[in-house]
């Protein structure tokens, strides 16, 4: 029997990864909002862009922009 488990990504904790951050946010602040702007607002802390989620008993895979796109194609 085949049993397909499915992943619940609302279960889950942040967990460091070295990888992260991504980007700044200083390279987008043009399109930021002044809310959403962090860089901007004279916060002292950013240690929270080091991490991401993870779920509790499975992985997410990686967000890949260019299959993301495909998929809005087809």
């Amino acid at each position: 029997m085949n049993t397909k488990v499915v992943c619940n990504y609302a279960k889950g904790r942040w967990v460091a990864d070295s990888r992260r951050p991504l980007y700044s946010g200083l390279g987008c602040k043009e399109w930021l909002s002044a809310m959403w702007a962090c860089r901007l607002t004279q916060r002292k802390d950013f240690s929270y862009e080091g991490y991401r989620w993870q779920p509790e008993s499975c992985e997410m895979p990686e967000f890949e922009r260019s299959a993301f796109l495909r998929s809005l194609l087809t």
